[in-house]
């Protein structure tokens, strides 16, 4: 559960109307009613402030992800970073705890696209969705589905059309899936579908039941998803930010490995295609206001960012002055070059950081530069 305060800066980050923030009345706190206008607000504004990514599988050292609550809060609420669905989404489940909504995460099969669209069998549990009970009934909230997913939270109900992105449909069917064996009342599933015009027929997404899972569950479907070499998120680079104005989901700009797209209500158009990992960094940063100072890297040339992007995301608040975060960048990369460096920069720079010494973390910044310069010309930085 998190305190009064996270879900203060929480809310503030993701720019919610100050209608449904915490106010304090004869030393009481008060919060909205945990209603549907809420929760709308609270998944639109979620989802347009968090972006759907799976970057620590391609930048980070470890390449691992963690589930942990805090780590979440703190991962998805600075610098434009997000995650992908098991993160944005049991993320979401402890927001909506922590301000008093009922709500329990389940797991969800999804059908995987051939050429963007979704076909052929159910895969295992590799999705998540949330249930939340309102005083007018339950909803579904998917907070991490990425470019295709509800802007607003469903019904839990079949058959009711919701608008979604400009001309797509989506809906809930309740059914069983094909080749399933048990075909008892209690065995049908909640199946998540879309058109993208009322000229076209119905096409499934994903499903799942309303079986609450728990920690462990997720931590199993967490360790394939992000492990095997089976998962396509170990090898496609994927960035989906919704565009939101007001209160409104307007369109969506999404980066697949090289190819940066938007749509804006009408169809997905191609904005770019990156033709080297430093058009891709760049681009991190332009569209998608993730990992702002990476361009530097890029800049310098050749470098590998992985460990510079593992230092930023330890980085604390009051080290995020821009000569420390360089200086942090630059000199991570350059310990991937030699091992002597590393020992040379990087504790005097880590030293110079946590002392609050912008200005020495300013010099070692000209120092990194300057030896990163020399190793590209094949000097050796003495």
């Amino acid at each position: 559960m998190f305190t009064p305060a996270q879900l203060d800066a929480y809310l503030e980050y993701i720019d919610i109307p100050l209608e449904f923030r915490r106010r304090t009345a004869d030393g009481q706190d008060e919060w909205p009613p945990r209603d549907l206008s809420f929760l709308t607000a609270l998944h639109t504004h979620h989802i347009s402030a968090i972006p759907y990514e799976n970057l620590a599988l391609h930048y980070s050292i470890n390449k691992r992800i963690s589930l942990d609550a805090q780590h979440l809060l703190r991962k998805c609420t600075r610098n434009g970073r997000g995650g992908y669905c098991m993160e944005t989404t049991l993320l979401f489940t402890d927001i909506l705890r922590s301000l008093g909504f009922t709500v329990y995460p389940t797991g969800a099969r999804i059908r995987y696209r051939v050429d963007g669209v979704p076909q052929g069998d159910y895969s295992g549990w590799v999705h998540v969705v949330n249930i939340v009970s309102l005083p007018c009934g339950r909803y579904v909230v998917d907070s991490g589905f990425g470019g295709d997913g509800p802007i607003a939270p469903l019904p839990l109900t079949p058959g009711v059309v919701t608008a979604n992105i400009g001309t797509q449909e989506i809906r809930l069917a309740h059914d069983y899936l094909p080749g399933q064996i048990s075909q008892t009342e209690s065995q049908k599933n909640w199946i998540y579908q879309y058109r993208n015009s009322t000229e076209q027929e119905w096409n499934s997404f994903y499903a799942f039941t309303e079986t609450e899972f728990q920690r462990a569950d997720f931590e199993v479907m967490n360790f394939f998803t992000s492990q095997s070499p089976d998962s396509f998120q170990r090898f496609t680079v994927l960035v989906v930010r919704f565009l939101r104005r007001g209160q409104e989901i307007y369109g969506k700009r999404m980066l697949v490995n090289g190819d940066v797209k938007e749509n804006l209500g009408g169809k997905t158009q191609l904005v770019r295609r990156c033709q080297s990992e430093e058009e891709r960094v760049a681009s991190l940063s332009a569209d998608f206001v993730v990992i702002r100072y990476l361009q530097l890297i890029a800049t310098v040339g050749g470098l590998d960012v992985s460990p510079g992007l593992s230092l930023f995301d330890s980085l604390g608040e009051r080290q995020r002055h821009p000569s420390t975060v360089i200086g942090v960048v630059v000199g991570a990369a350059i310990s991937t070059l030699t091992a002597g460096l590393d020992t040379v920069l990087i504790p005097g720079l880590i030293t110079a950081i946590n002392a609050g010494l912008n200005i020495a973390a300013g010099v070692v910044t000209n120092i990194a530069v300057e030896a990163v310069k020399g190793l590209i010309e094949g000097k050796t930085p003495t």
